[in-house]
């Protein structure tokens, strides 16, 4: 599933906060066995069970950061997340040995940056990325509301408005559409 021929495939899901990308990562790790490409964050864990970020220092972080060892740095409510560049290498080993897709997500701010940071990684004829935009349900701030994303609730109508703006080439909003963009152009 991998990939069509010798490329490798890498989704990044991007959207607004609280748009659903850990829930589509979930989604996709479960049902199609994609590689989950683990980032670092310097945030508290949302919850014990809460997976798909290590939990670092910000001290460690920015020992990272100055010895050039992370990509797709990007800072969310004085929060810093990012992905260490060997974690993406041994991804992008694991990926190509058994031939199943990396995911994981991005903040908007950062994704063409994070896209050229790989291409610089990994030659561009060795690896296929596919942005793929998390839309969010219709009740969503009502959602975040009962969620208690009240602190956030101004940055997030700034994040659907910049987002509303963008042309997305990949969008998903239901598991039909998950499914419909893994057998288009991952399978």
């Amino acid at each position: 599933m991998g990939g069509r021929g010798e490329m490798n495939n890498l989704i990044i899901l991007y959207g607004p906060t609280g748009s659903g990308k850990t829930k589509w990562q979930n989604y996709f790790i479960h049902n199609y066995a994609c590689i989950d490409l683990y980032g670092l964050t310097t945030r508290e864990k949302r919850n014990e069970l809460e997976k798909g970020y290590w939990f670092v220092t910000n001290q460690l972080f920015q020992e990272y950061l100055e010895s050039n060892q992370l990509i797709n740095v990007n800072k969310y409510q004085n929060e810093f997340y990012g992905i260490h560049i060997q974690n993406f290498k041994n991804s992008f080993f694991i990926s190509k040995k058994i031939n199943k897709p990396i995911i994981c997500i991005s903040d908007i701010s950062s994704l063409n940056r994070f896209q050229k940071e790989i291409q610089e990684i990994i030659k561009p004829k060795k690896i296929k990325v596919y942005c793929v935009y998390c839309q969010p349900p219709p009740n969503y701030l009502e959602l975040l509301q009962q969620r208690g994303s009240y602190d956030r609730m101004e940055i997030v109508e700034k994040e659907i408005e910049e987002h509303n703006e963008m042309k997305h080439l990949y969008n998903i909003s239901n598991e039909n559409e998950a499914d419909k963009f893994i057998q288009d152009k991952i399978i």
